[in-house]
């Protein structure tokens, strides 16, 4: 009983995370807004006339807030994927026995993997790209 409700706290905890993963995370190039591209100008514009004196120099570490819904935010194939991993786990824990059934995390997610390459939305060229043995300092 101890070892399940952890378990689901844990799950239930990391439920945003799979969540930002699967609409697009809160910054980057998946953040539901972006920056206005008319400020991001104006901020470009100022910078420079204070590099040259004729204005007040831009305060250090000076951002813009995104404002402008992003087109990349909550893509429906992203969303179809997710959905499709989420009934492949269930359909293989519930009709599947033994093994097979206790990996259905792992096979779901072989067979989003799968799906999201077909559609030309995942490729392996860093993998591709990587050597053998590698060693990072």
């Amino acid at each position: 009983m101890v070892t399940g409700t952890i378990i689901a706290v844990i799950g239930i905890s990391l439920m945003r995370v799979g969540i930002n993963w699967i609409f697009g995370n809160p910054f980057g190039p998946t953040a539901p807004s972006v920056v206005n591209p008319e400020h991001a100008k104006w901020l470009a514009d100022v910078t420079a006339l204070a590099g040259s004196g004729t204005a007040p120099a831009v305060p250090k570490g000076l951002a813009l807030v995104g404002t402008v819904p992003n087109p990349l935010y909550a893509q429906l194939p992203h969303i179809a994927i997710a959905g499709l991993v989420l009934v492949s786990i269930l359909l293989i824990a519930k009709y599947a026995k033994g093994f097979v059934a206790n990996i259905s995390v792992l096979l779901g997610i072989v067979i989003g993997g799968v799906i999201a390459t077909g559609m030309g939305l995942m490729n392996f060229d860093k993998v591709a790209k990587a050597g053998w043995f590698d060693v990072d300092f």
